[in-house]
């Protein structure tokens, strides 16, 4: 059993949703727009968008721009040489962000365990990569604009986690405490690693130790049982 913590600093994409479903759906929905408009095939497409990626994230290192699906489009377009109107690069990236949030849904379990963690008086915090304004349309998706206490993105922060600078910004808005969890599918979403219990969030697998304060789980109804309140 696991004390209850007192702060838990929860990470968004992938750990409270599966990413991987929703990301592949806007991306299939923003190939065959571009596709059509291009005369394109969606295979040149896919292909073309991830050059546009990769460069994107090469010239812009760790910050939340460098996650913009619209910089993407607008790279792609460049290397194109294609001239349209500046409405048509937002119309491709509300084409990925209508079907992305489509597939987004709540990993079981999620909303029992804040429900559980709001009643106890437990703090949430949420810390994030990315925009501000893409993370809190995704929350307010899910319903849980009213979930966290605190929230830092990474466009606030100035760089994504890695960076270490979400990090420094949170340690201004919240004190620490005796007991804190992290939780988060990457290992850089455990916040305050010497001071924090971190839980990893996998596809599958029990809830178990990994080495030192950290563990892995995949169920969250499971990891709610684990608490000791």
């Amino acid at each position: 059993m696991f004390k209850r913590p007192e702060l838990a600093i929860f990470d968004l994409d992938n750990t409270l949703y599966d990413y991987g479903i929703a990301n592949a759906s806007g991306q299939a929905a923003l190939n065959s727009f571009l596709s059509q408009h291009l005369g394109r095939t969606d295979s040149e497409i896919s292909h073309l968008l991830e050059e546009s990626r990769l460069r994107v994230k090469d010239r812009l290192g760790s910050t939340a721009s460098s996650h913009s699906r619209l910089l993407y489009i607008r790279d792609l377009l460049v290397q194109l040489n294609v001239h349209t109107n500046a409405a048509f690069a937002l119309e491709c990236e509300q084409v990925f962000w209508r079907e992305y949030l489509r597939k987004t849904q709540l990993f079981p379990g999620v909303e029992e365990l804040f429900s559980v963690l709001r009643l106890a008086k437990t703090r949430l915090v949420l810390v994030t990569d990315l925009s501000s304004q893409i993370q809190l349309r995704k929350l307010a998706w899910l319903g849980l604009e009213k979930t966290f206490e605190v929230i830092v993105t990474s466009e606030e922060a100035g760089g994504d986690k890695k960076t270490g600078l979400p990090e420094v910004l949170l340690r201004e808005l919240v004190s620490a405490v005796d007991e804190m969890w992290s939780i988060g599918d990457q290992d850089s979403d455990h916040i305050f690693p010497s001071e924090s219990k971190f839980f990893k969030k996998i596809n599958t697998g029990k809830l178990q130790l990994l080495e030192g304060n950290s563990y892995q789980f995949s169920d969250f109804n499971e990891l709610l049982k684990e608490i000791d309140f």
